[in-house]
């Protein structure tokens, strides 16, 4: 009987769109606003359900000139018969005088002449392209959502997919997400649905990401990203499709709608913490519970430290599931639980997002000895366990090489996910966030960003200034070795797919895209009709950046390649040599980076000083990979007498 109100009340709600949806979205702006803004036009289309009305209302552009409005419309509405709509009075469109209510047929794609109140604007009229859209009615409207990204606003939601709805009803609430991202005009939201919804085939759930692809003048980047990384085996990545998205019957852009990275049934699918949490504490509100450990603005930069919630009880398995996120220092402070390594690179817990205090010292312990054997010379810890012991190093390595591909920024730094299963292996990915990659037109550092030469994430920087635990990784030969295994035997054969679906992907959206930028223009385009070009053009680097890459990578990830590993051996320090050598090449030994309290000697074969010598400028030709130990001075028995009565006391 329960589910037979709630499907009742589902369906009352999408008849109800058929009988006052327009009456719902009939105030279309507020009558303070200038120019066009008190003009709306509704659309009908037939769905499987019935008729489904909406009120589109004109809004201006950043690339418009005065007088100049926009009208953009869903690819439903084009040819169809649109109702106009107005606040008071009438208006003239192309010389045609219409009062509220009246019927215009197959408003035509273009320019149109209008005149409201007495003045003539230009009116452009756009239609999206035959893809989803999705219609948000809020309560109580949307300018406490845009003024705090933590509002939750609730409301209605229909989604609709050709001529049918692939969700109507009740949105449990609209909110803002993303870091940089939400700084930009252009906003990104998530939404939470009241009911669990399979949308476009991607899995049953109540949160999703519109994401807003604002820097990316493609809007293709994320889309193809997430389905290249299934092909090469990085799990659990996110599905997206796009969608015109609409709220309060104002135009907001062409949007991804896609799964956000969580645990749960079609997301990350391990084992949810969180619900044990909370079977193990039913009578406990969790997020009521006391915030503990190192918190505060400066917590990021205290390494060792680490935060968690004060729960009552434990599960009995606290081994996984964990979702970690490395996070930039000034937000990690910003998140419940995490840690901060010896080494000093901020993990955020983003699930369980309340973990106890034992459940955080584990996964940082576990962590933390994965990190020491890392930063060692041969890979081992002190336990004696090698780094591949805590970690899947196939999904590590083909980690490593989406993002060098990419030639994404945030590795190491932000966006960079990990997953542990109870009682297994941490498990690289899934991807997330590159809407800034791909041949994006930034300086990062010294790096250019969109050249589709040069290493970047091979010698990447974590944000407190040392090696990213990629280029930590980068140092061993083996590691890079695996890398460009999974180059081959994933990646290559997968590229020309890659490069095919942003062509399929662009004929799919081209009108959506570009009746987004002539609302959002990122002040690349001055005028709508620069659009086109500039859209087309910015396809065209993409997929110029995709191939260029691809050969970039070929020549520097081939299996038979061949490395030189400088080791400290005792010194201080960490260095990565990031060149690539053929076979009979000849090497010239680098210079000393490390440091020690006694004489550098110079590098060895072998860390006890038994093997080849070399100094730096020192030439030889390379067979196999090669390590190189630096040699110190030994200490005299006297010095070595006043180093242990130092440490004594």
């Amino acid at each position: 009987m329960k589910n037979f109100f709630k499907n009742l009340k589902r369906y009352a709600l999408c008849f109800a769109a058929v009988a006052v949806f327009a009456v719902f979205a009939s105030v279309p702006v507020s009558a303070a606003e200038e120019g066009l803004g008190n003009v709306g036009f509704i659309f009908s289309v037939e769905t499987e359900d019935g008729f489904f009305s909406c009120n589109i209302k004109c809004g201006t552009a950043e690339v418009a000139a005065e007088n100049r409005w926009l009208l953009s419309m869903p690819k439903a509405a084009e040819g169809t018969e649109v109702t106009v709509q107005i606040r008071e009075g009438s208006i003239t469109v192309d010389g045609r005088t219409l009062s509220d209510g009246d019927v215009i047929t197959a408003l035509s794609k273009g320019e149109h002449i209008v005149t409201y109140k007495g003045s003539t604007y230009y009116l452009d009229v756009f239609y999206g392209s035959d893809i989803p859209s999705i219609y948000i009615f809020t309560e109580n409207g949307m300018e406490g959502v845009l003024a705090d990204k933590a509002h939750k606003e609730g409301g209605q939601i229909y989604i609709l997919n050709g001529d049918k709805f692939e969700y109507a009803g009740v949105l449990d609430y609209i909110k803002g997400r993303g870091n940089h991202t939400w700084t930009l005009e252009k906003k990104p939201f998530n939404i939470k649905l009241d009911e669990k919804a399979d949308l476009f085939g991607m899995g049953e759930n109540k949160g999703w990401s519109l994401l807003a692809n604002y820097v990316d003048g493609t809007h293709l980047k994320n889309r193809i990203i997430y389905d290249f990384a299934d092909a090469v085996g990085l799990n659990y990545s996110s599905k997206s499709v796009h969608a015109d998205l609409y709220i309060d019957s104002e135009y907001y852009g062409l949007y991804t709608i896609t799964e956000k990275v969580e645990i749960g049934d079609n997301r990350v699918e391990i084992t949810n913490l969180e619900d044990l949490n909370e079977e193990a504490n039913p009578d406990t509100d969790i997020e009521e519970c006391e915030l503990m450990g190192t918190r505060g603005e400066e917590s990021a930069l205290e390494k060792g430290s680490y935060k968690w919630v004060d729960i009552p009880n434990n599960p009995e398995d606290i081994t996984g599931g964990y979702l970690l996120e490395f996070e930039l220092d000034e937000r990690y402070d910003n998140e419940v639980s995490g840690f901060v390594t010896n080494y000093g690179q901020p993990i955020v817990v983003k699930s369980p997002e309340y973990a106890s205090k034992e459940q955080v010292e584990y996964i940082r312990s576990y962590w933390q000895e994965f990190e020491d054997a890392v930063l060692s010379d041969t890979g081992y810890n002190e336990k004696g366990k090698h780094y591949s012991d805590y970690m899947d190093m196939e999904s590590m390595a083909k980690m490593y090489v989406y993002f060098e591909y990419a030639k994404n920024m945030e590795v190491g730094l932000s966006s960079f996910y990990f997953y542990k299963e109870a009682g297994e292996k941490l498990v690289a990915g899934p991807v997330w966030d590159f809407d800034k990659a791909l041949g994006h037109a930034y300086k990062f550092g010294s790096i250019e960003l969109g050249d589709p030469t040069g290493f970047l994430a091979t010698g990447s920087r974590n944000d407190v200034g040392g090696m990213s635990i990629v280029s930590l990784l980068c140092r061993f030969p083996e590691f890079r070795q695996l890398a460009a295994q999974q180059w081959e035997e994933y990646f290559v054969p997968n590229i020309d797919g890659l490069v095919d679906s942003v062509d399929k992907l662009h004929s799919e959206t081209k009108d959506s895209a570009i009746m987004d930028k002539n609302k959002w223009t990122e002040g690349f385009v001055r005028t709508t009709a620069e659009v086109p070009q500039w859209y087309g053009d910015q396809v065209i680097r993409l997929k110029y950046f995709l191939e260029t890459r691809a050969d970039f990578m070929s020549d520097n990830f081939a299996v038979e390649k061949l490395y030189v590993q400088y080791a400290a051996n005792g010194g201080e320090g960490l260095y990565l040599n990031k060149d690539v050598y053929d076979a009979g090449d000849t090497v010239e030994v680098k210079e000393n980076k490390f440091t020690y309290d006694t004489e550098f000697l110079g590098y060895n074969t072998r860390a006890d000083g038994k093997g080849q010598n070399y100094m730096p400028g020192d030439t030889f030709e390379i067979t196999e990979n090669v390590t190189l130990y630096a040699q110190w001075k030994k200490k005299s028995i006297f010095e070595r007498i006043a180093e242990f009565f130092d440490n004594l006391f």
